[in-house]
């Protein structure tokens, strides 16, 4: 896994498979191999760049000075392309890593070939920033332990849990592993997701793909909705049966849409 010294950080990634390049953007507390099953069926059409996103896995030591802004993480992207001669590329990103694209999709329009939004947040409801705000003192009092069992029961159901125990104490093990200060610091910036780009994403003028799981209870739907409503031209995916962790729950039906949509975008 090569790192390198970017003008702003040190970044480690993947980069694999062939074809037109895809930049992957893990979520809050994870790291690059969330896209393991989905990267699994897309390498033989696309390049792969997975980064470790700032203050997460081995890129945990680059983190951006606080407060974190999505334009500092956009920023790690931009610059990550420009190492690699990359003029421009399919953004796709997970759950904060959504944000991150949306931010990408924002700022750096050339780079942006296509956008990919998989399970991420839109125009929370006050009901929602409460419980988000509710969380974001949680994780500053107790660090990650204060929220991994209630995350947990978020991201999978019921069904995938049990036939996949080892699944669950992985990402445990991963949560609990965070720096408790870069977590404390992400957690922060998730809640801030719609101040910091909610008025900004009728500016996305690439072709956008939005998904979410009709079992996610934070990324909802009607998230997804508010999104499309934003975005001009975008196409809106709700797969069925799942809640949030689709690159995990779900990637072959993932892969499906997202293929299916840029064959449509000729992409």
């Amino acid at each position: 896994m090569p790192a390198v010294q970017l003008p702003s950080s040190i970044t480690y990634y993947e980069d694999n498979g062939r074809g037109p390049p895809m930049v992957m953007i893990h979520g809050m507390g994870g790291d690059r191999t969330v896209w393991d099953p989905l990267a699994a069926k897309l390498s033989d059409r696309f390049r792969l760049i997975r980064p470790d996103i700032l203050g997460h896995g081995r890129s945990r030591q680059s983190a951006p000075p606080a407060p974190w802004q999505f334009s500092q993480f956009a920023r790690q992207v931009a610059e990550l392309l420009t190492h690699l001669d990359i003029d421009s590329a399919v953004i796709v990103g997970f759950s904060l890593g959504g944000m991150i694209a949306q931010a990408v999709a924002i700022e750096y329009p050339t780079r942006t070939k296509a956008l990919v939004i998989v399970s991420s947040v839109c125009n929370r409801t006050a009901e929602e920033q409460e419980s988000i705000e509710r969380r974001v003192e949680q994780v500053s009092a107790g660090g990650p332990a204060a929220v991994v069992d209630g995350a947990l029961q978020r991201w999978f159901s019921p069904e995938f849990a049990a036939r996949h125990p080892d699944v669950i104490d992985d990402w445990r093990g991963r949560t609990l592993a965070n720096d408790p200060r870069n977590y404390a610091l992400v957690y922060r910036l998730y809640a801030d997701t719609d101040r910091q780009l909610l008025d900004r994403l009728a500016g996305i003028a690439a072709p956008t793909l939005i998904l979410t799981g009709d079992r996610d209870q934070g990324q909802t739907p009607r998230m997804a909705g508010e999104m499309a409503r934003r975005i001009k031209g975008s196409e809106v995916a709700i797969l069925p049966g799942v809640p949030h962790m689709l690159p995990i729950e779900a990637p072959d039906s993932l892969s499906a849409s997202i293929t299916g949509f840029l064959d449509r975008r000729g992409i």
